[in-house]
């Protein structure tokens, strides 16, 4: 038996726990230590982002845009070449004055189309054949072409070859305008003796007779005594 001032003395147990639990124990100061440190260094961060960066409207960090101005790269420069064209005068049109028209070009054309067409644009004509021939065609008219015209004006055509037979047509039993615009069609030169009022009773030559364009046909209009009519 031991007597009572024996001391106490841990057991082997006991003495191996104490290095752990020290060890322990230092591990959770490290530990607490370095969460400490973390979380001042991420506070740091965040305070300098906050004063570094101002928020837009939007919460997030204000963006400022740059400028970039490009520098235009050097470049080989030419001479221009002198131009060698020149410019080529303009045409110059008249002003056609106001209730006038300009008279188109009317020669090669035959004219019997050439007196339609001025007819058509209510201008008078005036045929003038040449002596001999047989072409229809026209050389020239008077006004020329390109004159300035007015309605009513009396063209004179010159046409290539002689004036061409043609059958006088009947016109007995008309009326005098009737029997006028008749004969103008057919190539004719009506004449009244008796007047352009009432209608024709008689006619110089008779019907069927071959004239040539231009030449008169006789009309007599109105209460003229019937008499026979003449042979051609």
């Amino acid at each position: 038996m031991s007597d009572g001032n024996a001391s106490w003395q841990p057991s082997s147990v006991e003495q191996s726990d104490r290095p752990n639990r020290g060890a322990v124990v230092a591990g959770a100061a490290v530990a607490t230590v370095v969460l400490a440190t973390i979380g001042a260094i991420g506070g740091w961060a965040l305070a300098k982002n906050d004063s570094a960066e101002p928020l837009n409207q939007a919460g997030g960090p204000s963006a400022t845009a740059t400028a970039v101005t490009a520098e235009p790269s050097p470049s080989k420069t030419s001479k221009p070449r002198p131009s060698t064209s020149t410019p080529s005068a303009g045409k110059t049109t008249a002003s056609v004055p106001a209730g006038q028209f300009e008279l188109p070009d009317l020669t090669g054309q035959g004219f019997e189309r050439v007196r339609q067409d001025l007819r058509d644009r209510e201008l008078g004509w005036q045929l003038i054949f040449g002596k001999d021939g047989e072409n229809p065609a026209v050389l020239r008219t008077d006004p020329p072409a390109g004159a300035n015209v007015r309605k009513g004006t009396t063209v004179k055509v010159f046409v290539a070859g002689a004036a061409p037979l043609t059958d006088v047509p009947e016109v007995t039993a008309l009326s005098c305008n009737e029997a006028k615009a008749r004969l103008v069609d057919a190539g004719f030169e009506p004449v009244y003796p008796s007047g352009k009022s009432g209608l024709v009773v008689r006619q110089e030559p008779r019907p069927g007779a071959q004239l040539r364009w231009n030449e008169k046909v006789v009309i007599y209009c109105g209460n003229v005594p019937n008499q026979p009519t003449p042979a051609a």
